[in-house]
């Protein structure tokens, strides 16, 4: 099983530092489900499968596509979005994604956290989490500008709850 550690620095406005270590374990069995697995690297740049079943993210690639979503956006709402859909994309679009303001009051529950950082949009800290499944329930304000989720879930209201695809 291969384990990626990185220490990046990057300008203030991403990370003052980050030290990531984690593994992520393929759910595929067969050679064909890897393969097809591995067709979505062209969009993730950074999922990689080998032959025995175990997956792992390149976390450098991986920050630099949050990095460059924080950089794209003049505006909050598109800047949450933008977080949302990198990570998802940089996950290889197999787990669920949640991107939340810290100032806001919320209970989470995730199951299977394959990432977990934080990012800053103008002096506003957001938590952003890839994981298995689990619920959240916002206790502040919503909108775009406050949190973004994707993945596959049920929703209801201020609170949703996660599966596994």
């Amino acid at each position: 099983m291969k384990t990626i550690k990185l220490i990046k620095l990057l300008n203030e406005k991403f990370f003052i530092g980050i030290i990531f270590s984690f593994c992520l374990i393929c759910s595929s069995s067969s050679k064909a489900e890897k393969t097809q697995l591995n067709g979505l690297d062209s969009l993730t740049n950074g999922i990689h499968f080998n032959d025995d079943s175990h997956a792992t993210i390149d976390v450098l690639r991986f920050s630099q596509a949050i990095d460059r979503a924080i950089k794209m956006n003049t505006n909050r709402s598109g800047f949450v979005k933008n977080v949302m859909e990198s990570a998802f994309y940089q996950a290889g679009q197999i787990y669920n994604v949640m991107v939340f303001n810290k100032n806001q009051h919320y209970e989470e529950h995730f199951e299977g956290i394959q990432f977990h950082t934080q990012v800053t949009y103008e002096d506003i800290v957001y938590e952003v989490w890839v994981f298995e499944k689990g619920s959240f329930k916002n206790q502040g304000d919503g909108g775009y500008i406050n949190w973004a989720f994707k993945g596959w879930f049920n929703r209801s209201g201020s609170f949703v709850e996660f599966t596994l695809p």
